[in-house]
């Protein structure tokens, strides 16, 4: 005799999405603003919060790409003067393989409102992507001094200034990226791989080995948020090979396929940890 629970509002489950956003729990957000935009499928509040956590998880789960170019669809045709379905579709497009129209996109989207920042920084990325290094370094600029507090921004003028031979200030960028946003798990990768490769570069062993234990400490914070992040496990696997310490790196890409078995990057590197050792 007892009512079934009331089904909460779309205002309540987007709230709360974006509580688990800044918790670091993109899966659990991206569920509950899935449900947002099924109750209001032309709010472009949700439809943007939601595609913006797609390109997130896309990093383990590329086909959320090709999801995030759709929901950007679906904000444009919502609200064609609304700039964000339009940064969302630029950035989605780039990262799903077609960088050339995402810049079509981004264009399109600079005609409705020349001071959104995510815009430029789509634009910068799609610019990278095709090579474009100083269109891309000058949009990324644009995009932080429009919001300075936006971390995708930083970490995208990163993205330009690595390619350009800039890597300590890709390095600061990414630190600041960390700061803005503690919780999220994609600048701490994106750190961890720069201080990688400045330890694989270096000719000063002992300059080298703190680099690396600086990246092994960022993937177990990732760790410490997301304590099932197969791919923060693969990467402590490779910098511990990369430091030359191939029994940890092994351990650690164990528990990489052993979460994911269908991993296959995992597999890769737990053989290469294997044949190091002759096994």
């Amino acid at each position: 005799g007892m009512a079934p629970p009331p089904t909460p509002f779309a205002s309540e489950l987007a709230t709360t999405a974006m509580e688990r956003y800044l918790a670091g729990n993109l899966p659990d957000a991206a569920n509950l603003l899935r449900q947002a935009v099924s109750q209001q499928p032309q709010n472009v509040d949700y439809l943007y919060e939601y595609g913006r956590i797609l390109l997130e998880l896309g990093a383990d789960v590329p086909s959320y790409y090709q999801e995030a170019v759709t929901i950007g669809d679906r904000a444009i045709e919502a609200n064609p003067n609304d700039p964000r379905g339009y940064a969302l579709k630029t950035r989605a497009l780039d990262l799903f393989g077609e960088p050339a129209n995402a810049i079509q996109v981004g264009q399109a989207g600079l005609n409705v409102d020349r001071n959104f920042a995510p815009l430029y920084a789509g634009l910068s990325s799609a610019y990278r992507s095709i090579d474009r290094y100083d269109t891309a370094l000058e949009n990324a600029r644009r995009a932080i001094e429009l919001d300075p507090t936006d971390p995708s921004s930083r970490r995208i003028y990163a993205y330009a200034l690595v390619w350009v031979g800039r890597t300590d200030e890709a390095i600061d960028q990414l630190e600041q990226a960390v700061q803005l946003n503690p919780n999220l798990a994609g600048p701490y990768f994106e750190l961890a791989g720069l201080y990688r490769a400045r330890a694989g570069q270096s000719e000063d062993t002992v300059m080298a080995q703190e680099l690396y234990a600086s990246s092994i400490a960022l993937y177990e914070q990732i760790l410490a948020m997301q304590p099932e992040n197969a791919r923060a496990y693969l990467r402590l696997c490779d910098a511990y090979f990369e430091a030359r310490e191939n029994r940890r790196a092994s351990d650690y890409c164990l528990e990489a396929v052993t979460i994911n078995p269908q991993y296959a990057q995992a597999w890769a590197s737990l053989g290469q940890t294997q044949y190091s050792q002759r096994n």
